[in-house]
């Protein structure tokens, strides 16, 4: 019993990081000499400042853990994603080109389709390229979106 005390003891003080040798079944203490103790020190001391340094960032309560079972929290493109709809303009730019997009379909769209009132050939092509840009935009918006926030699986998703 005494030496699984040692023992315990010995564990608990690596577990704090306190590393001042091991002891022999006869209860002296085992000095393994500085080299391995300073050089187990620095890795415990480095690892310890890199968990220091990690930023709390993204929220794992706001997003979810994983994004279309594939991409976690520190993947560097989810990451990007993130930083993009969190950005304060990426919703006002939304919601402009929403409302841009719905001015150029008013434009566009004849309700009677009186053949004097169609828009000559150059603006008809106009807007149609510019309903295809608006169109790639959106599928980038909601691309994004997906990435960052993940599809159907999960709170607060994209569909959710």
């Amino acid at each position: 019993t005494m030496n699984s005390m040692r023992s315990t003891g010995s564990r608990r003080r690596r577990q704090r990081g306190e590393n001042d040798g091991d002891f022999s079944p006869s209860g002296s203490q085992i000095s393994f000499g500085s080299g391995v103790s300073s050089a187990r020190e620095y890795r415990e001391r480095k690892r310890q400042m890199k968990l220091q340094e990690e930023p709390k960032w993204p929220d794992p309560m706001l997003y979810n853990p994983r994004s279309l079972f594939l991409m976690t929290l520190r993947n560097p493109i989810r990451r990007a994603c993130i930083t993009c709809i969190e950005w304060k303009w990426w919703d006002r730019i939304v919601l402009l080109l929403i409302f841009l997009n719905t001015v150029q379909l008013g434009f566009l769209y004849d309700p009677f389709d009186i053949p004097e009132y169609r828009p000559d050939r150059t603006r008809a092509e106009a807007f149609t390229m510019l309903g295809q840009i608006f169109s790639i935009l959106f599928t980038i918006e909601c691309a994004v979106k997906i990435s960052a926030l993940g599809f159907i699986v999960g709170p607060k998703t994209y569909l959710s």
